[in-house]
């Protein structure tokens, strides 16, 4: 009989065993997760910034060829 309790404690800890490894396993999946989607709104961020500083450059870069081709005034000089 006490056989057949010291194989039930040793599956009951081994179970436990697996169970807290699939938690921590879980846990980390759900921290990736998370980090993956922080990441995600920083890339979006960066991609809005990149894209205002591109537009801002060509409008630049259109006013200085109008201006090169004499199609536009040219700004005013600062002090």
């Amino acid at each position: 009989m006490q056989k057949y309790i010291n194989i039930g404690f040793i599956v009951a800890l081994v179970a436990l065993g697996f169970y807290i490894v699939r938690l921590q396993v879980f846990n980390g999946m759900q921290s990736v997760q998370l980090e993956i989607n922080n990441q995600q709104g920083r890339i979006q961020s960066l991609s809005t910034n990149i894209k205002t500083i591109a537009d801002f450059l060509n409008q630049q870069a259109e006013l200085s060829a109008k201006q090169t081709k004499g199609q536009a005034p040219a700004p005013a000089a600062q002090q």
